[in-house]
């Protein structure tokens, strides 16, 4: 059994990928030949790759000795899971900067000027070029819902 725990993270990678390659082509059209690539275009091609490398990843760990595991790798994990709970009750923007915030000072150990300036100046970025620029709207989640929704 402890053989077959090291296939586990490549066999959900590849099932991951094949399920959004499925969806993406079954519910988002992929091409129009008049407007190009249209919105399932680019999921599509990342769920796929995904696919792909899961199944690299597979045939790789075949040939490998299993590694035991570490717990302290499943930090980003634990962290983007953080962020999609977030999301859905702070808003996507605001979790992503809590998250990077707490990302630099906690994980990184970076100063406080240094984390708080990082921060701010993506936020502008972000705030400048997909909200008020591209006009993307993002989830406001639950508390800020009837403010920006």
């Amino acid at each position: 059994m402890k053989n077959l725990s090291k296939y586990a993270v490549p066999f959900a990678v590849t099932l991951t990928g094949l399920f959004f390659t499925v969806y993406t082509v079954a519910h988002y059209q992929l091409y129009d030949a008049t407007m190009g690539p249209m919105q399932g275009a680019l999921p599509t091609g990342i769920a796929a790759l995904l696919t792909l490398f899961g199944l690299v990843a597979c045939l790789k760990t075949s040939s490998s000795e299993a590694v035991p595991l570490d717990l302290r790798n499943w930090s980003v994990v634990a962290a983007v899971g953080a962020v999609i709970a977030a999301t859905h009750v702070i808003g996507f923007l605001p979790s992503i900067f809590v998250f990077l915030f707490a990302w630099l000072k906690f994980k990184e150990r970076l100063p406080w000027k240094t984390t708080i300036i990082v921060t701010v100046v993506m936020a502008a970025f972000v705030l400048g070029v997909f909200v008020w620029w591209m006009q993307i709207p993002f989830t406001p989640g639950i508390l800020f819902e009837d403010l920006w929704g």
